[in-house]
């Protein structure tokens, strides 16, 4: 995990993102990723990121890059040199499974989660015969 976290530490702060998104017509690629946080829960490697916004396939792309640094396929200088001259460069977004939005703050509202909807969604992830989906059900009865 120390290769994963050390990728995660590195996109920290304010960066050129092109090459972590797909790119908008007109729309600005530097963005600042508050925190990126790789830990462990049981047998599921869990990452965080924190930000005011993320820029499209953000997240995926930025999973991609730290998966790749913890299994010794990109290391911090490639990471850096990334992040300081993105043109040309892409890193391919990770799949959206195992994805999930769990909070959204704004301005001091609070967006109260419907139980109903959760009892329902985590009825169907804990049904699932796929691993992934059983390892979000047991996230977000962890989370939530």
């Amino acid at each position: 995990l120390r290769a994963a976290r050390n990728a995660a530490w590195l996109l920290e702060g304010v960066h050129d993102f092109a090459a972590f998104c797909r790119r908008e017509s007109g729309r600005r690629t530097v963005a600042e990723l508050e925190r990126a946080i790789v830990r462990k829960a049981g047998s599921t490697i869990v990452m965080d990121f924190i930000a005011h916004h993320f820029l499209w396939q953000q997240v995926r792309r930025m999973v991609t890059a730290i998966v790749s640094a913890g299994c010794g396929r990109l290391d911090p200088d490639e990471l850096r040199e990334i992040l300081e001259r993105p043109e040309g460069r892409g890193i391919r977004p990770a799949s959206p499974d195992g994805l999930f939005l769990v909070e959204v703050k704004y301005r001091g509202m609070r967006f109260p989660i419907d139980a109903a909807a959760k009892r329902r969604f985590l009825s169907y992830l804990s049904g699932s015969e796929r691993l992934v989906c059983r390892a979000m059900a047991e996230m977000l009865n962890n989370k939530l």
